[in-house]
């Protein structure tokens, strides 16, 4: 026997379920707080850029707001130096010295307002590299701004209008957004536009600005940034309010992509939902593929110009300082269930090596070995614990296989007295069948079959002066007490009958003695019936029994009165019935065990069955009193299989032949 493999195998089973139920306890702790950080940090991050979008909307519109303003406060100089085109220069001057913001301005005027001018006139100012203020008009047959659209539109709407970005050749000589005013002369007609240029270039760098601070925030990317394309990090940009890209990371995109179109060639239905949101001056987020990288798109709407702000986060920057921390957690989690698995295995090793001693004794003890000693074990712990309740098994074994000799010895005993006083018992009942050969009027034939080794079942019959006197009962209980009242009952009723007629007063009779000093409340379902065998006229009285059949054309119960049963209390008095009985005509008596008999699943034989068996019977036209019965204790046999009886089964057939010939 090798004990130290026992323990050893104990010992690794139990720090293996340990290790087991820690790795699912930790990987449930890991999903939650994963869950838990990225969660938190989610919102901190869309918070985050949603500020972004707001504060640099913000800083936007301020700018844009200043170009606003400062044409619409001096939108009325120009209007009222019309008379004369030197002074629009001067007027443009002083906006630009104003507002630094504004890269150059323009008024442009109906054709032919200035015929010494030329045809068309269009004084232009803008800032040079070195900070002056350059001057020029820029109208010619190349430069037709009558069909541009920071012309027309204002001019016919009669409102300011922000263009969509443009290339200006002549004028600012670089990418530009305009905002145009309509100008009226002194009777309110629209004569031109005054017009401010803002350089693309100053918007894309305020986001060039935002989008480092927002990519210096993820320290696993900074060092790698120079080596990212704008798509794999965030940036921001401005959508105009046809979908042309006003500003955009990649500068050699401007004036030549549209986000509108873009989002309509791909089968991705979000950016669709974006562009609606957008066109609706709506601000929100959405996750989508965005130049072929999976993000999350932040927007918002730059106030009365109709353009949308932008930012463009991947997901990968989105998550991934979560991913981070959680894979921390993670290993932080596996270490932990490293050291604890250590830590059980060595105090696991150390507590189970008093159990490879119990082993061996608990081995020796099955064998009967009841003195084997044990170890000694000096804690008080569950291991102490254990040794006292071993000890105490040793002791309790060693009485209980002492008792359980003595035991054996007197059940063995009883077992033989039980099954003589059964035989006493069976030796009581009629046995003999035919009970009277010598008379051709009457054949019965009756079976009891206890369920135990002495049952309550009882039947008897007998003949006195050309009657016969037969009962079937059924004692309350089982076993021994109601053995020895069917005995009672049984000498009861030869007692009453030889000195009775009528079935009514045998039964009243036999309930007087019965109910005295009934201490145990027992008590007998009786019929007791008296035959006379000369005129075929049946006197009978049920007490509680159940109703006999009669056999004819088909099996049906009698009609009986609701007597009590026999021995319930003294006083009581019990009706009598009548019964013919011609030539031929059966009578089968049977008790409860019959039509309750139970299979394996609890399903009772029934009356019904007992019908159905008789009147097969009754077809097949072999209705002796032996074959009835015979048949019936076949069918409840196969009905019931291997169940055990549960109850004793008892049956009694009678035929009236007619008058007696004997």
């Amino acid at each position: 026997m090798k004990l130290p493999s026992v323990k050893k195998s104990f010992a690794k089973r139990l720090t293996m379920w340990i290790t087991v139920t820690l790795l699912i306890v930790m990987f449930v702790i890991t999903l939650i707080v994963s869950a838990l950080v990225k969660k938190a940090m989610t919102d901190e991050a869309e918070k985050r850029y949603q500020e972004a979008v707001e504060r640099t909307n913000e800083s936007i519109s301020r700018l844009l707001s200043n170009v606003e303003v400062g044409v619409l406060n001096n939108v009325h100089d120009i209007e009222e130096t019309l008379h004369e085109p030197e002074g629009l220069e001067i007027v443009l001057r002083d906006i630009l010295e104003c507002n630094p913001d504004i890269y150059g301005g323009s008024v442009a005027l109906i054709p032919d307002y200035y015929p010494q001018k030329g045809h068309l006139y269009e004084p232009y100012m803008k800032r040079g590299k070195d900070g002056r203020l350059l001057t020029r008009q820029i109208a010619d047959e190349n430069h037709n701004y009558l069909e541009m659209e920071w012309f027309a539109k204002p001019l016919k709407t009669g409102k300011p209008y922000w263009s969509q970005p443009y290339y200006d050749d002549d004028g600012a000589q670089a990418p530009v957004c305009s905002y145009s005013y309509p100008v009226t002369d002194l009777q309110g007609k629209r004569v031109g536009v005054f017009g401010i240029d803002i350089r693309l270039d100053v918007l894309s760098e305020m986001l060039e600005k935002q989008d480092d601070e927002m990519n210096d925030r993820h320290a696993h990317r900074h060092v790698a940034n120079e080596d990212l394309s704008y798509s794999e990090l965030t940036h921001s940009f401005i959508i105009g309010h046809d979908g042309a890209y006003i500003t955009f990371p990649d500068h050699s995109q401007l004036l030549k992509k549209n986000f509108y179109e873009e989002a309509k060639r791909t089968a991705d239905k979000k950016d669709d939902e974006v562009v609606k949101d957008m066109i609706a001056g709506e601000s929100g987020n959405k996750r989508l593929v965005f130049n072929g990288i999976d993000a999350f798109m932040y927007y918002a709407p730059l106030r009365s110009t109709g353009w949308s702000m932008v930012i463009v986060v991947p997901v990968e920057s989105f998550y991934g300082p979560g991913d981070l921390l959680v894979s921390l957690v993670a290993l932080f989690m596996f270490l932990t269930v490293i050291g604890i698995n250590l830590i059980y295995r060595r105090d696991i090793a150390r507590l189970t090596r008093p159990l490879t001693h119990f082993a061996v004794s608990a081995r020796e003890i099955a064998k009967g070995n009841f003195e084997t000693p044990l170890p000694q074990i000096d804690s008080e712990d569950e291991i102490g614990l254990l040794h006292n309740s071993f000890e105490h098994m040793q002791q309790s074994l060693t009485q209980y296989v002492e008792e359980l000799k003595t035991t054996t010895a007197s059940q063995a005993a009883i077992g033989r007295e039980l099954e003589l006083a059964g035989n006493i018992q069976k030796s009581m009942l009629p046995k003999k069948f035919p009970p009277f050969p010598e008379r051709q009027d009457l054949d019965l034939f009756g079976l009891l079959t206890p369920a135990k080794a002495v049952g309550g079942d009882l039947f008897d019959f007998f003949i006195r002066d050309e009657h016969l006197f037969f009962c079937i009962g059924d004692v309350s209980g089982k076993g021994v007490p109601a053995a020895m009242l069917m005995t009672v009952t049984k000498h009861l009723f030869r007692a009453a009958s030889s000195q009775e007629i009528l079935p009514e007063r045998i039964v009243t009779n036999m309930n007087t003695y019965m109910s005295e000093e009934n201490d145990n409340a027992m008590f007998v379902t009786l019929f007791v019936g008296v035959l006379d065998l000369t005129t075929g006229n049946l006197c009978y009285c049920n007490a509680g029994h159940e109703a006999p059949l009669f056999l004819r054309q088909e099996p049906n119960e009698i009609l009986v009165e609701a007597n009590f049963p026999v021995g319930l209390m003294p006083g009581l008095s019990y009706l009598g019935q009548r019964l013919l009985m011609e030539p031929g005509a059966m009578l089968f008596f049977y008790t409860d065990g019959l039509t309750e008999a139970e299979d394996n699943l609890k399903n009772q034989f029934g009356k019904e069955r007992l019908r159905t068996v008789i009147q097969e019977l009754m077809t097949e036209g072999d209705v002796s009193p032996q074959k009835v019965v015979e048949k019936i204790e076949e069918a409840v046999k196969t009905f019931v299989g291997d169940a055990e009886q549960s109850d004793d089964l008892t049956m009694l057939a009678l035929t009236y032949k007619g008058l007696s010939t004997h």
